[in-house]
């Protein structure tokens, strides 16, 4: 992915549309771009195998969101990636399909509840690829725990208006995002220490 990326930022150099100076940011935003790009096609092609491409959406869409702020474990290579994001989405689907009406709701809580622990322990957690400025560690902190408030507060309006499967899809998404942050998941360290975040 790297490389289509690199690809990319060369054809948008010699166009005059970007600097050299700026390769190396440019080819991280491309990069990332694909890898969500990729990661939500997957993600669309299962929910319409599995019958339930708007339930999909309502899991990537909040997995992305948090993802993008809140950092956290990365595969070491496009393709594993891939692999590892198949499988928690036939996870995903599998979960949406099997739960029962009646606990997805609770469920929800839950999921949403240990979420917003994780992100305001954690978030942000960078990759060796882009360190993040203190400055900008403050940002992505406010984002991720306003995002996943923001999570919560949609899911807890669709439960009073009785739409119970939604914020379950919604929850399961931040959930895996959050999971994502735990220190160590692939050797990564969160920037967490004591009392600071």
């Amino acid at each position: 992915m790297e490389k289509t990326a690199n690809r990319i930022a060369s054809f948008f150099i010699a166009q005059g549309a970007a600097e050299e100076d700026d390769r190396d940011i440019y080819v991280y935003g491309l990069t990332i771009g694909l890898s969500t790009a990729v990661n939500i096609l997957v993600t669309a092609v299962i929910g319409v195998i599995c019958g339930i491409p708007l339930k999909m959406l309502a899991y990537i869409l909040p997995y992305t969101a948090l993802r993008l702020s809140a950092g956290g474990s990365h595969a070491n290579s496009f393709w594993g990636c891939v692999s590892v994001s198949a499988v928690i989405q036939i996870t995903t689907a599998l979960l949406i399909l099997y739960t029962p009406e009646n606990l997805q709701a609770p469920a929800a809580a839950i999921l949403l509840a240990v979420t917003a622990a994780l992100i305001f322990k954690f978030a942000p957690v960078e990759h060796p690829n882009r360190p993040i400025s203190t400055p900008e560690r403050a940002g992505f902190r406010l984002r991720a725990r306003a995002t996943i408030l923001a999570e919560a507060l949609v899911c807890l309006t669709l439960i009073l208006l009785q739409i119970r499967v939604y914020p379950f899809c919604i929850a399961l998404g931040a959930a895996v995002s959050g999971i994502l942050l735990l220190p160590g998941l692939s050797g990564r360290k969160s920037r967490y220490k004591g009392g600071e975040s």
